[in-house]
């Protein structure tokens, strides 16, 4: 399932694998919470628990990949070059990927409140031909999509 991830200054786009973990998280959303930043990673706190075997577990996270922690409930976002790796502790749950765009590390703050919210089927569907109703107020994520269509023409364009 694909959810926004909306800060002051940043959207993004995570896909939700099928995980425990992950429909967990799903269960709650919308979820807000305030960004913190770790070494190359993006984290914020999920207020879930979820047991996991160490079947579950994870040693490498790479670039995109986005892991539930178990250890202090914290859901995060890798970004960085080399693999993340957790050979000292016991590990983590890979729960999804994040598409994020070269100005995303810049554009988020420790401190930052996030929000976590589905996309849904018919927002997915919006392009300049399928436009919703004029009438209806566009969603966060409706309007991201637009925006996004409106830069990809822009850099098309000589």
């Amino acid at each position: 399932m694909k959810s926004s991830f909306q800060t002051p200054r940043y959207n993004f786009i995570v896909e939700f694998n099928d995980s425990i973990c992950a429909k967990k998280i799903i269960e709650k959303l919308p979820l807000d919470s305030t960004l913190t930043l770790g070494q190359d990673r993006i984290c914020l706190k999920a207020e879930i628990t979820c047991a996991l075997s160490e079947s579950m577990l994870s040693k490498k996270v790479k670039a995109g990949e986005v892991f539930y922690w178990p250890e202090n409930g914290y859901v995060c976002i890798f970004y960085g070059v080399q693999p993340l790796d957790f050979k000292e502790r016991l590990g983590v749950a890979i729960i999804g990927k994040a598409e994020l765009g070269a100005g995303a590390i810049n554009s988020i703050s420790a401190g930052d409140s996030v929000r976590i919210a589905s996309i849904a089927e018919e927002e997915k569907k919006i392009s300049f031909d399928n436009v919703p109703d004029p009438n209806r107020k566009l969603t966060q994520s409706e309007i991201d999509v637009l925006v996004a269509q409106l830069l990809a023409e822009k850099k098309k364009k000589p």
